[in-house]
């Protein structure tokens, strides 16, 4: 005789249900009933300093204080890698000797200079020669602009046929920006000037501006005789070679002169008729 599993009545040994609940009589395996794991308990972490367990790494402490200047003890985390300053670039360079360069070019100097620095000058000179002259053209804009931009031509042009004489015909062996920047340190000395002769074509009456041109037409002058001390300062070529060459440069400067009156007469009558 048996017990039925869920109502305790008595059952034969061969009965498959129970004649009293008629619930289905199985046995319950052992091996399908799971035990509950146990949690294992949560064991506070200590930041001491203790021992390595046998079989496990060693746990990196944390960095004190007390640890600097200590020889082997490890660095603060975390740590930045060290960044090496860069290098002043070339142009840096040129720009923190560029006022003791113009100190020293004030009478001209063959101490090489950057292109972008050493046309400061140049580019001033030509905006204080324009603005002179824009009275004459009754402050026309299109005049203005037009003269400007052929001024700076013209002004980069004298330099460049210097060069063209002394590295072709007295075979001296120069770059063009050393050329362009010896003559720029001429020109330091007509800045000035150029500025004078601005500053009193605003401030003079009209009938005095007429008195002013002579002083006007001295500035391309000097540019013309910077570019000869350009070209012929210092040089080794003979006498006779030196005064051809300064030939040349003076029909190098009529011509562009030629071509720069004609605009400032054209951007008379621009202004003329507004």
């Amino acid at each position: 005789m048996k017990n039925c599993l869920y109502c305790q009545a008595e059952l034969n040994d061969e009965a498959m249900f129970c004649g009293k609940c008629g619930k289905r009589q199985e046995a319950v395996a052992e091996e399908n009933i799971v035990a509950p794991v146990a949690q294992p308990e949560e064991v506070p972490v200590s930041y001491q300093s203790q021992p390595p367990t046998q079989g496990y790494p060693a746990v990196a402490q944390p960095y004190s204080p007390q640890q600097q200047g200590v020889p082997g003890a490890p660095p603060p985390y975390p740590q930045p890698y060290p960044i090496e300053p860069k290098p002043p670039s070339a142009l840096a360079l040129e720009g923190k000797r560029y006022f003791s360069w113009l100190g020293k070019g004030i009478l001209g100097t063959t101490e090489p200079m950057h292109v972008l620095f050493a046309a400061i000058v140049p580019f001033l000179i030509t905006l204080f020669y324009t603005l002179a002259s824009s009275r004459m053209m009754n402050w026309h804009a299109g005049g203005f602009f037009l003269l400007w931009f052929f001024n700076m031509i013209m002004i980069v042009a004298m330099p460049t046929a210097a060069w063209f004489c002394k590295r072709y015909w007295l075979k001296e062996d120069e770059s063009w920006q050393d050329t362009f920047a010896r003559y720029s340190s001429y020109l330091n000395i007509v800045l000035p000037i150029t500025l004078f002769v601005m500053i009193l074509g605003f401030i003079i009456s009209l009938g005095g501006f007429i008195h002013l041109l002579s002083i006007l037409h001295l500035v391309p002058v000097l540019w013309l005789v910077a570019t000869i001390f350009t070209c012929t300062s210092g040089s080794k070529a003979s006498a006779k070679q030196l005064w051809l060459v300064s030939l040349v440069l003076i029909a190098v400067y009529i011509i562009l002169s030629l071509i720069g009156n004609s605009i400032l007469v054209a951007g008379g009558q621009w202004g003329a008729m507004r």
